[in-house]
């Protein structure tokens, strides 16, 4: 209420004063009056201005008069300003401060609910341990007595201990006496045992043995029948056990795998039988659609159970017996061998010594080569490499490359070893590769290949 009284006042004082200055700028514009020398216009413009500086004055003066507050704050708003800046600054300090110590209060508050956890916690283990102490009092309690009572009995078992050990000596001169008889027992009955198996042993094998000779006779008599049936009936086209066709398996691990390669070979034996015998129709030859071999379905099946253990086999088909030219069916059967390596590229397999200062004649040399080749190829068959039924070899060598070794030889004198050396690795399935080596004091002079 009291600010609309003092704009009223304001308005009321500033009215009058310019009214008052209206009036004397008027009266004194008539009676063209001069102040400090000036125009009459120019002494009233005077008037005019030091009447609204009346105005201003008395308007900032009546307001300084009666409020104490814009008194203060015209003059002395710097300060205050200054001060308001200062009091900003310490409010910021103290909620920092604030801050600060709330979060060391938090950490505080933290660590008394940690010990006061960890207080609980001992208090329980406390009462645990005083649970624990009790029931440790209450079974020594129980020990002591059951310990008492033991005593009672050790006392009592004292006593059975002497009639016990009595007893026990008498026992344990039973018990030498049951052992040795069981010892003589045992001895008689594994001598028993051990003379029935030797017995049970020798009859297996001589039932073996009677079974072997039973089944080559059989076969003896097949082959000597079929012989005779042949020379009366006309030349022979096949012998009995020439091989027909030869075939390597390696690894094999399923019956798929080993039908399509036992299927192979024998494919490879029925065109070569096409080929020796005679009587065939022109257009069935290298035809596999004829079949003019003829082996047994089990006899295939118990080769395909021998060559599916991942092995590795060379398969021979062999003529079952003698079969004369015109023919049009042949009894095979398969030879199956396990297929090793018997000799590596470059071992010695045989070797003659030979002194060319005595031995000039081709014809002793040809002779000493020959008894070479023989002694190969007997160690070759007894290391296991497979040989020719029918010629009983295991390789050939060029006759050729004989002679031109045995020409060489005509330049040098003096002892000399000739060594049969194996040319690549020999397998089972054959066939021996031989180069002869000509040595002097383990210097080679001469080395001649097959062809």
């Amino acid at each position: 209420m009291t600010g609309y009284i003092l704009v009223l006042v304001v308005l009321i004082l500033g009215g009058v004063i310019a009214t008052l200055g209206d009036r004397i700028g008027t009266r004194v514009g008539k009676a063209r009056l001069s102040l400090f020398n000036l125009r009459p216009k120019k002494t009233a413009v005077l008037i005019t201005i030091i009447t609204g500086v009346l105005i201003s004055g008395s308007t900032l003066l009546l307001l300084f008069l009666t409020d104490r507050q814009l008194r203060t704050g015209l003059f002395q708003l710097g300060q205050i300003q200054e001060q308001l800046r200062n009091a900003r600054t310490e409010r910021q300090q103290a909620e920092s401060a604030l801050k600060v110590a709330q979060d060391r209060q938090s950490k505080a508050q933290r660590r008394l609910n940690q010990t006061n956890q960890s207080l609980a916690q001992s208090l329980q283990r406390q009462q645990k341990t005083a649970t624990q102490l009790k029931t440790a009092e209450q079974g020594l309690a129980e020990l002591q007595r059951r310990y008492r009572q033991v005593n009672e009995q050790l006392s009592t078992v004292s006593k059975q201990e002497v009639a016990l050990r009595q007893t026990i000596t008498q026992l344990i001169a039973e018990r030498q006496r049951l052992s040795q008889e069981r010892t003589q027992l045992r001895v008689q009955l594994e001598t028993s045992v051990s003379q029935a198996q030797d017995r049970l042993s020798a009859l297996e094998d001589q039932r073996s043995q009677l079974e072997l000779e039973i089944r080559s006779l059989r076969i003896s008599q097949e082959q000597i029948r079929r012989s005779a049936q042949v020379l009366r009936q006309g030349p022979v086209g096949l012998q009995a056990g020439q091989v027909l066709a030869t075939g390597v398996v390696n690894q094999v691990s399923n019956q798929a795998d080993a039908r399509q390669a036992i299927d192979q070979i024998l494919r490879q034996a029925n065109r070569e039988v096409q080929q020796l015998i005679a009587g065939i129709p022109e257009r069935d030859v290298q035809n596999d659609s004829y079949l003019a071999i003829q082996i047994t379905e089990p006899e295939v099946t118990q080769l395909m159970n021998r060559i599916t253990d991942g092995g590795n086999y060379v398969i021979r088909i062999q003529s079952a017996a003698n079969y004369l030219v015109g023919e049009t069916s042949v009894r095979v059967y398969a030879d199956l061998d396990p297929n090793r390596v018997v000799f590596p590229a470059g071992e010695v397999v045989a070797a003659i010594s030979v002194d060319l200062s005595q031995t000039r004649d081709q014809k002793v040399l040809l002779e000493r080569l020959d008894f070479l080749f023989t002694a190969s190829n007997f160690r070759a068959r007894q290391a296991g490499v497979l040989a020719d039924p029918l010629t009983g070899k295991v390789g050939e060598f060029s006759q050729a490359s004989v002679i031109e070794l045995i020409q060489e030889l005509q330049q040098y004198t003096g002892r000399v070893d000739i060594l049969a050396v194996t040319s690549r690795s020999t397998y089972t399935a054959g066939p021996l590769a031989l180069e002869l080596v000509v040595t002097r004091d383990n210097e080679v002079l001469l080395r001649i290949g097959s062809e």
